[in-house]
């Protein structure tokens, strides 16, 4: 006998021909969109297509498709895109709802980037009814995705670099903030740092799999395979760090929750003395932009602050990641530009 397999909604199928011919046969029979469809539906648990609304939908679609198998803040992104729709678009049954109908939910929604995750989320949602058969048609493809241009995170200037650390050596824990700013990491990246990260007699910070600390007070990955790397650290992240040189290997170096660093950065927000609001993920962009203010080549940077060599984020083009002999040069003088501007 032969067998194939095939995974439907999260649950595995075995398929089996006496010849490989018929277990072929079999599998293309087994993968038709009907029979798929219809496998979905009674996993699904819907009985009287009819009468289904978007809200009934809703949550068959949550459990079948994404419960346990996404990321914890993409839930929260689902919940939260979920409790500003309409009653009366949650009580419409699926087999009603037409384009006007989604336009409606998407102009209740101001901000621009907001708009444009309920569209997404909609047209997903409703493009699993419609492959289940529960909608002759996916009405939010007839409507036009909603335009959003990116606003990326602005840098500090120098007065205000030399303002925050000001401000965050009178918030207990904001010196978190000054280390994002000086060695560029993300936010999970530096609430996860461990003792065992800090290599103190070769002056590196490694960035470790596994090692981001996520909205949830639990581990996490990092952001993508680049992220994992060795940052120098620079005579400014060193003095800050050196005190943490006695800490148990395993130990947090910023031991603190998520919710913690959220009123870190409110405290530090309200400080009148910043010519603007400035969020925690500015401190990364401001790395950047004094290294590349200070003719810092590019791939260098990508290699600090764990960038995909070639990335548009750093809109230069090199092929390979350079290596620590190559970085060498590079490093005190960072040191010397980060003295300069905070000091």
């Amino acid at each position: 006998s032969y067998y194939a397999r095939k995974r439907v909604a999260g649950k595995q199928f075995t398929i089996s021909g006496s010849t490989q011919l018929e277990c072929l046969e079999k599998l293309k029979e087994f993968c038709s969109a009907k029979n798929i469809a219809n496998i979905e539906n009674e996993m699904a648990g819907i009985e009287d297509e009819s009468q289904m609304t978007f809200a009934m939908w809703y949550d068959k679609w949550f459990k079948t498709y994404k419960e346990d198998k996404v990321k914890y803040n993409t839930i929260r992104d689902y919940k939260s895109l979920y409790r500003n729709l309409s009653e009366k678009f949650l009580n419409m049954r699926l087999k009603n709802i037409m384009p006007m109908h989604i336009e409606d939910e998407l102009n209740s929604v101001n901000a621009p980037r907001q708009k444009q995750k309920l569209f997404a989320f909609l047209k997903m949602i409703l493009e699993k009814a419609n492959i289940n058969g529960l909608v002759d048609k996916n009405q939010v493809k007839v409507v036009d995705r909603p335009s959003h241009e990116k606003q990326n995170g602005i840098a500090l200037s120098e007065q205000d670099q030399i303002i925050l650390k000001e401000i965050c050596k009178d918030i207990e824990n904001a010196e978190i903030v000054v280390l994002s700013m000086l060695i560029g990491t993300r936010r999970g990246e530096t609430l996860g740092l461990c003792r065992d990260a800090l290599d103190f007699e070769n002056r590196e910070i490694k960035i470790m799999k596994n090692r981001a600390w996520t909205h949830r007070d639990k581990w996490g990955p990092l952001k993508n395979k680049f992220a994992e790397r060795e940052i120098p650290m620079f005579d400014e992240a060193y003095d800050i760090l050196i005190k943490y040189k006695d800490l148990p290997m395993d130990s947090r170096i910023y031991n603190f929750s998520s919710r913690t660093m959220d009123r870190i950065m409110e405290r530090v927000q309200k400080d009148s003395r910043l010519t603007r609001r400035f969020h925690l993920h500015e401190a990364r962009t401001t790395f950047i932009t004094n290294a590349q203010n200070n003719r810092i080549p590019l791939h260098i940077i990508q290699a600090w602050v764990g960038h995909e060599q070639g990335s548009l984020v750093t809109a230069q083009t090199y092929t390979t990641r350079p290596t620590k002999q190559v970085q060498i040069p590079y490093i005190k003088e960072m040191s010397e530009i980060q003295k300069k501007i905070i000091n």
